[in-house]
C-alpha cells in the first residue's frame, strides 16, 4: 500500500480515468473535415496589458458561453495568449442538468467561447495553431479558423507534435494520429502506456510504460520510461521505478524533468535522452508538503523547508539560497520561480479560501516588496507573465500579471 505521503502525491497529481464509450455524441457537431492549416509562426511569449485582461474580469455568463461557473483546471498554451477551460451552467428547477461545456478563451482579444459540449479530462495539449483536448473522446481545434474536428471517438492524455503534423494520445494503447493523411497508427498494445513528451525528432516519442496490470495504489510491477520510435515501433528504456506511477515530463534545456509519485513519496528525475545512462535524481521518497518544484526554459528549482536549490539542465547544482522571513507555521501551497525572483504561495483564511502570495530575490533570499492576497486558494500560471485564479462565486476566472 502507498504511504499517507504516496497517496497525497496520487490525489493531487492525476484526475480520475473516465471510461470512453466507443461512439461519440456529437452536441456541438464538430467538423469531421480537417482544413488545410496555416504555415508556423515563430513561436513567442505573449505579454498581456491590464487593459486586455480587464477585458476578462467579468461573468463568464456575460460572455455568451452558456455557462456561469468555472468547473475545473484552466490551462494556458505555451506563449500564455489563450486558455481552455471547463464551465458549467447554473441548474435551472425542474430541468435535467445541461452538462459541462469547453470553453476557449484568448487573453488578447479579451473574448471566450464554448467549443464543446461535454466534459474535459484532463489536460490539453497546444502547439501554435491547435489545441488537442479529451472528452468524450479525442478532438482537436484550430485557433486561427475557429473550427473543431474529431480526432477519436474514445481515448486520453493527447500530445500534439511540435510540427502540428500528429496527435499521439492513449487508448488502448498508444496511438498516433496524421493530421495530414487522417490515418491512425497503433504504436503500443497496453492499455496503460501513455504518451508523455515528443521529442525534437518527431518521429519518436517519451512513453510512460508499465508492465503492471493496474496503475495506482499498491501496483506491484516495474514501469518506466522510454522513447519509442514511431516508424520501428523500438522501445528504448530510460529508467524505471518498481512502484507507483510517473505522471509528468516537461522539456528543461538538452533534458527531461520527470515528476513521479511512488510507494515512498514523490520524486523527480532529470533525463539526458541523448544519454540514456545520465540520469539526476533531484530528490526521492519525500512526502508533496515537504517539496515543491518549477521549472524554467533551462533550470529547475526546488524548494523545500525554506531553501531553494537550482539545478541546470544537465542535473548539476547551480545555486542554494535560504529564503529570510518564511512565515513558520504555514506549508506553501505552491512555487513560482524565474532567473532572478522566488514566488511562494500560503493558504490563508479559516476556510482557507484565500492564497497569500510573497516574493523573493532568487540571489540574495531576501524578501521583497508587500505580500498581497487574493480571494483565491487555487492558482493557474501560464509559462509566461500570467497567471489566473477563480473568483470565490466560481463565476468569473480573474487574470493577472506576475509583479
Amino acid at each position: 500500500m502507498l504511504t499517507r505521503s504516496g497517496k497525497i502525491v496520487f490525489t493531487l497529481g492525476f484526475l480520475a480515468v473516465v471510461v470512453l464509450g466507443g461512439v461519440i455524441f456529437l452536441k456541438s457537431s464538430p467538423n469531421t473535415d480537417i482544413p488545410s492549416f496555416v504555415a508556423l509562426q515563430q513561436s513567442s511569449s505573449f505579454e498581456p496589458t491590464e487593459e486586455m485582461l480587464n477585458t476578462l474580469r467579468k461573468p463568464l455568463s456575460s460572455f455568451g458561453v452558456d455557462a456561469d461557473t468555472v468547473s475545473g483546471g484552466v490551462y494556458f498554451s505555451s506563449g500564455g495568449q489563450y486558455v481552455l477551460f471547463q464551465a458549467d451552467p447554473k441548474p435551472v428547477e425542474g430541468q435535467m442538468e445541461s452538462g459541462s461545456r469547453v470553453i476557449f478563451a484568448d487573453i488578447k482579444k479579451g473574448t471566450m467561447k464554448k467549443i464543446y459540449d461535454g466534459t474535459l479530462v484532463g489536460a490539453p495539449s497546444w502547439s501554435e495553431n491547435i489545441v488537442t483536448f479529451s472528452s468524450d473522446g479525442i478532438y482537436m481545434y484550430n485557433i486561427n479558423e475557429g473550427v473543431l474536428n474529431v480526432v477519436s471517438s474514445a481515448g486520453l492524455n493527447p500530445l500534439i507534435s511540435p510540427d502540428e503534423h500528429f496527435i499521439a494520445y492513449q487508448d488502448k494503447g498508444i496511438s498516433i494520429f496524421s493530421i495530414q493523411s487522417r490515418g491512425t497508427t497503433v504504436l503500443t498494445e497496453n492499455k496503460y502506456d501513455r504518451p508523455a513528451l515528443w521529442m525534437n525528432d518527431v518521429t519518436k516519442l517519451l512513453v510512460f510504460k508499465s508492465n503492471a496490470v493496474e496503475l495506482g495504489e499498491g501496483a506491484g510491477e516495474q514501469q518506466f520510461v522510454g522513447i519509442i520510435d514511431s516508424v520501428t515501433k523500438n522501445i528504448q528504456e530510460l529508467t524505471s521505478v518498481p512502484k507507483g506511477r510517473f505522471y509528468g515530463a516537461k522539456k528543461v534545456g538538452n533534458s527531461i524533468l520527470i515528476n513521479g509519485g511512488f510507494d515512498d513519496g514523490r520524486s523527480d528525475y532529470l533525463l539526458n535522452p541523448e544519454n540514456d545512462t545520465t540520469t539526476t535524481t533531484i530528490n526521492q521518497g519525500v512526502a508533496l508538503a515537504e517539496v515543491l518544484v518549477d521549472s524554467s526554459k533551462d533550470m529547475v528549482d526546488v524548494y523545500t523547508e525554506g531553501v531553494v536549490k537550482s539545478f541546470d539542465a544537465t542535473g548539476a547544482t547551480v545555486g542554494m539560497v535560504t529564503l529570510a522571513n518564511v512565515p513558520p507555521s504555514n506549508i506553501p501551497y505552491w512555487l513560482k520561480s524565474d532567473d532572478s525572483t522566488i514566488w511562494l504561495g500560503y493558504l490563508k483564511g479559516s476556510d482557507m479560501s484565500q492564497v497569500e502570495i510573497l516574493k523573493w530575490n532568487k540571489k540574495t533570499g531576501e524578501q521583497e516588496g508587500t505580500p498581497f492576497l487574493l480571494d483565491s486558494s487555487t492558482i493557474f500560471f501560464s509559462q509566461s507573465s500570467v497567471y489566473a485564479s477563480i473568483s470565490q462565486d466560481r463565476t468569473m476566472l480573474i487574470f493577472n500579471i506576475i509583479k
